[in-house]
């Protein structure tokens, strides 16, 4: 091994042959170092190294200057000395006497060594150089052009070695170092994206795009190119192979080619796309109603049999396309409310994606009471234009013809309450309104529905510290008539099975999860939730491959989808995967919170401290126990909104917990559920 290692990736450093830190304190000192090494021939005139670092001085003040700071180097940094030889004329470095970083990397790539690469890059923390900005304009000059002259050279070779490579996972490691390096990251991303696609990690394809998208707007105020965003849609409207090609090049993931491809549409299940509706009044009320409707709408299409329904938040006439290619019909449903003569004026249009053909279009006035006809009505005509073949009685089952309006007012009143209360006293008001519904109208399966998720989660975590035995008692009963009402809906069965698992009976809730996933198998929420109950129950890989598969479904899914992600990472014992998860899962819950916070602290990462303290406030700011709150009671807590089976996954929780700095204690009986 040669005397002397110098680290020109990140800050410049110089160890001797045993790791030793010898570097110059002098910063021009190091600056030459660099300079030189990073030359041909490394080395230089004086005149050169003169007017790169001193040209603010006078010729003779400038050559003093250099002689001081090779005095210098053998007075303050005399092991390594003899790295610099210098002559009347020129300045270089001792031929055979070191090697630098960057020749390690060049011969990664000139190898096209993916493992060594892979390795190299991950561990590369910094520019160029990185701390030597500021010295004089002319080395400035030069360093920017020679950060990106490496940029450059990096990018490109390392990008053809992980196209190469046959062994995908570290060609996935160089993507995500590239999108983290280079300058211009979206060739790397799109890489990274078809293999991840490849090998059915679809939570990481969504990452990669959605750090990539704050990145961007970051650093640039701009939006991922055209071809990244239609890969990405391409890509969720395609299922993952279950026998790949070998290499990035042969599976076709050279950038530029489609995964998905062109063509005429394929025979996959029928699509709707659903829009967000436009409120074109700024009206708050009239926001919560579009969300209540869409929801609805969304609900009564999954009824349907063999129908994949699809929520996109910002729906472009090419991720339409892309979204739906597969399909064997589809089409987009989007809308608007603005105020009308008597209240609120609904215009909904339904198009054939296809042809741009416009299948229907509908305009309704409605006042306050008559919502729910309008509910009834926008339901049976988009399943009737998406269908017209399947039975009204599929849809009429929610039995909204026979409701009065009054139990829809009620309901629709007790949706937006739910969605936008802010404390225990208006949830439990908005779940009145509901119960209401239920008086008025006993097989409003939809009002059950809604009511079992309240209670079953006390009001959306929205209460700790309390007793929740008495509504979850009566969760089970609603959700119980949910399912005898309506014995083929998905998401009875699903809100069955979570009130079993909240019971802490296990078998009875995996075993209606189960039915829930073949009666709703193209409906990407309801996978999704099914897939986090299975990780509470101690199927953390399985769950995750259902949460993959909802990713699958919505190719624009909730950020929630993330954090159940994460969960079942850190109940594996991955901390690390879980934390990159929780960058997009932006859930402010209390449970992903202690789940971060574990992760943290298992991990000893600074931000530990603040996350632990950010949910101790949160918890006590929604406490109703009997006694004041206090550590201690954050694992009952947690655990009552997470029902962990595996007592190994509450120790990882509490173990982190009390790395973060929390003063918790192993409590993990069953008392705890």
């Amino acid at each position: 091994m040669p005397p002397f290692h110098l680290t020109l990736l990140g800050d410049m450093r110089v160890r001797d042959s045993a790791g030793a830190d010898i570097t110059p304190r002098g910063r021009k000192m190091r600056a030459l170092i660099g300079y030189l090494a990073r030359l041909p021939a490394h080395a230089a005139g004086r005149e050169r190294l003169v007017g790169l670092l001193w040209s603010d001085r006078g010729e003779a003040q400038a050559r003093a200057s250099l002689r001081q700071a090779l005095a210098d180097l053998k007075d303050q940094a005399p092991a390594a000395a003899p790295l610099v030889v210098a002559t009347r004329q020129d300045v270089a470095l001792a031929t055979g006497a070191w090697r630098a970083d960057t020749m390690d990397l060049d011969a990664a790539l000139d190898g096209a060594d993916a493992a060594t690469l892979a390795a190299r890059l991950s561990a590369l923390d910094g520019a160029l150089l990185a701390d030597l900005d500021g010295l004089s304009p002319a080395f400035d000059d030069w360093l920017r052009g020679e950060r990106a002259r490496f940029g450059a050279r990096l990018s490109t070779a390392a990008l053809a070695v992980a196209e190469a490579c046959p062994d995908r996972e570290p060609a996935r490691t160089i993507a995500t170092a590239l999108q983290r390096l280079a300058d211009d990251p979206e060739a790397a991303v799109r890489l990274g994206m078809r293999l991840d696609h490849a090998v059915g990690d679809l939570a990481s394809m969504h990452r990669r795009y959605r750090l990539l998208e704050a990145q961007l707007a970051r650093d640039f105020d701009a939006e991922p190119s055209s071809a990244t965003r239609l890969l990405l849609i391409d890509l969720s409207a395609t299922p993952p192979a279950p026998a790949a090609a070998t290499t990035a090049s042969d599976a076709g993931f050279a950038d530029g080619g489609g995964a998905a491809g062109g063509g005429a549409a394929g025979g996959g299940a029928p699509v709707i796309v659903v829009s967000p509706f436009a409120v074109l009044d700024g009206d708050g009320d009239a926001q919560a109603l579009s969300r209540v409707l869409l929801n609805d709408i969304e609900a009564a299409l999954n009824r349907l049999p063999d129908i994949r329904v699809l929520s996109l938040s910002h729906p472009t006439s090419e991720r339409l396309e892309r979204v739906s290619r597969r399909a064997i019909a589809s089409y987009s449903l989007s809308g608007s409310i603005r105020p009308g003569a008597l209240g609120r004026r609904v215009n909904l249009r339904l198009v054939e994606l296809g042809e741009e053909r416009v299948v229907w279009s509908h305009q309704i006035d409605a006042g306050p009471d008559q919502i729910g006809a309008v509910l009834d009505d926008v339901v049976d005509r988009v399943a009737g234009a998406m269908l017209p073949t399947v039975e009204r009685d599929l849809i009429a089952s929610r039995r909204l013809e026979a409701a009065a309006p009054a139990a829809y007012a009620l309901y629709l009143r007790g949706r937006v309450g739910v969605l936008t209360a802010r404390t225990l006293a208006e949830a439990q008001g908005a779940a009145a309104h509901l119960e209401q519904a239920l008086l008025l109208d006993p097989g409003f399966v939809n009002a059950r529905l809604h009511l079992v998720l309240c209670y079953n989660s006390d009001f959306l975590q929205r209460i700790a510290g309390h007793d929740p035995a008495p509504w979850r008692a009566r969760a089970l009963k609603l959700a119980q008539e949910a399912v005898q009402l309506e014995p083929h809906n998905a998401d009875a069965r699903a809100r069955l099975g979570w009130c079993h698992l909240r019971h802490g009976q296990w078998d009875r809730a995996e075993a209606l999860l189960r039915e829930a996933l073949a009666l709703g198998p193209n409906h990407a929420d309801n996978v999704e939730q099914c897939g986090l109950a299975l990780t509470l129950i101690g199927h953390a890989s399985e769950g995750r491959r259902c949460i993959q598969r909802a990713f699958e479904l919505n190719p624009f899914p909730r950020s929630d989808y993330f954090a159940d992600v994460a969960l079942s990472h850190a109940l594996e014992g991955n901390p690390t995967a879980a934390l990159e998860q929780f960058e997009l899962g932006s859930d402010p819950s209390p449970q992903y919170l202690a789940i971060e916070t574990a992760c943290l602290g298992l991990l000893q990462r600074q931000a530990a401290p603040a996350r632990a303290a950010e949910l101790r406030e949160g918890l006590l700011a929604i406490w109703q126990g009997p006694r004041p709150f206090h550590d201690g009671d954050i694992p009952e807590a947690i655990f009552k909104y997470l029902p962990l089976r595996d007592p190994s996954h509450r120790a990882i929780v509490v173990d982190g917990l009390r790395a973060a700095g929390l003063q918790v204690e192993h409590r993990l009986s069953h008392s705890l559920l």
